[in-house]
């Protein structure tokens, strides 16, 4: 094992023997959609990087984001709750103030009450390095709680987190434990045809020129993550966690603009992500879980793994027993996505996914009026969730819908903290292009 990890470049110096504790590496992939990797299909070239690494890593085939917005997500990750619970539902967005020469941002913070990922293993004695190259993963929204160093930017590409990187190496390293958050922003719109890892599809539609884009972004991203692990040198006893926080989509769902990047929605290529967790004191190298999982998983099962006491307030369980010899199969169990949608109006969107199938309920704006959509999918037969099966299987649909409510009556709750930012015109322009801008003045 230490022979194979040398040569990935993954081991040698952080956390040096004697601190007993093994550092932690998280790594969240901004928009990566499982598809368009080498890790589930390997026949593509996009993620080789990703791909040796998943060979030393257990991978969840059927993991599950908890929003297709980051700041959501994100915050499930750090929390091990769902959106309805810790509050930060819908991240960042622009509040234009007409005549202002200066808009703001209208931000919700993680609540002060819960503990964070960062803030677990800080008490815990570990070093706490974090890089977001995400807007939404910002000091503003509580993210920075708990990390000893700390830098957020707005998508200024996966070469400056890794120039940040190597200047904290040293640090790094020298720390005993260490635990490092790197949150990459590349394979999000708008994508760049990197010249050095562009393939000319065949197709000369903007579509598919769009894709190829794309998938230019996912080559340079994987090249941007070996460069990162030969920066960290990890110990041979390193956990580490690889993630995407949701997917992309690419016109799956018809040609009009509405179908492409992350919008309102919570089919397959949003809500379904990465997930791999690497744990060489147990994990079997290159074994694949179908166990569901969500990214409110990930902080109990580094709890587990750091051997921190569960928190009984987490929606998440840990997933150590998907690779523990002896580990009791996980009880059945649903899974929620969340998606809401502020600009002028409150749209709410559910899913619930549970034994298979997946239930969305969309319900409108109370002031704006409109019916409550439903749909339920098989996704053991319809992967891509083309089929709506609601009409011929309505005691299913209204069991699933059940389980949500049950959920939402019992989960505790928490409020998140307002905040407010000034930002400059430049600012709001550059969010603005990233999509996390609107022009509603009246967003709550």
């Amino acid at each position: 094992m230490r022979a194979a990890l040398l040569a990935l470049g993954l081991l040698a110096g952080c956390g040096a023997a004697g601190s007993g504790a093994p550092d932690v590496v998280v790594v969240v992939l901004d928009t990566l959609r499982i598809d368009r990797t080498t890790v589930f299909d390997p026949a593509r070239d996009t993620t080789p990087f990703l791909a040796e690494l998943a060979e030393r890593s257990v991978v969840f085939d059927d993991a599950w984001s908890t929003s297709s917005w980051t700041a959501p997500a994100v915050a499930s990750l750090f929390t091990g709750l769902y959106p309805s619970q810790h509050g930060v539902d819908v991240g960042i967005w622009l509040l234009r103030q007409l005549h202002a020469s200066r808009p703001q941002l209208r931000l919700k913070q993680i609540p002060p009450e819960l503990e964070t990922l960062p803030e677990l293993l800080r008490a815990r004695g570990y070093v706490t390095f974090g890089i977001a190259d995400n807007p939404n993963v910002s000091q503003a929204e509580g993210f920075s709680r708990g990390f000893d160093r700390f830098a957020s930017a707005d998508y200024r590409g996966g070469a400056e987190v890794n120039a940040l990187l190597a200047e904290w190496a040293p640090s790094i390293r020298a720390a005993e434990p260490a635990f490092v958050y790197l949150h990459y922003m590349d394979a999000h719109w708008p994508y760049q045809a990197h010249p050095e890892h562009w393939r000319p599809p065949d197709d000369a539609s903007e579509r598919a020129q769009e894709i190829a884009r794309y998938d230019a972004e996912l080559r340079f991203l994987d090249a941007l993550l070996r460069e990162a692990f030969e920066q960290l040198a990890l110990a041979d006893d390193a956990i580490i966690v690889v993630a995407s926080d949701h997917g992309e989509e690419l016109y799956e769902r018809g040609a009009a603009m509405e179908h492409r990047q992350h919008g309102f929605q919570l089919y397959d290529e949003l809500a379904r992500v990465l997930l791999m967790i690497r744990d060489p004191r147990g994990a079997p190298g290159g074994a694949r879980s179908d166990r569901p999982a969500s990214l409110v998983d990930v902080l109990p099962t580094l709890r587990q793994l750091v051997g921190a006491p569960a928190d009984p307030r987490a929606a998440g369980r840990s997933l150590v027993a998907a690779w523990k010899p002896d580990g009791e199969p996980g009880a059945a169990r649903a899974l929620f996505a969340m998606r809401r949608e502020v600009a002028g109006r409150d749209r709410r969107m559910r899913a619930v996914i549970r034994d298979g199938w997946k239930y969305i309920r969309t319900e409108p704006a109370a002031e704006g009026g409109g019916e409550v959509r439903q749909e339920l999918y098989d996704l053991r037969s319809d992967r891509r969730e083309r089929q709506d099966r609601c009409a011929s299987e309505p005691a299913r649909c209204a069991a699933l819908h059940q389980q949500w409510l049950a959920f939402d009556r019992a989960a505790p709750r928490w409020q998140p903290e307002p905040a407010t930012l000034e930002v400059s015109p430049a600012q709001a322009e550059r969010l603005r292009a990233l999509g996390y801008a609107d022009d509603a003045a009246d967003a709550p």
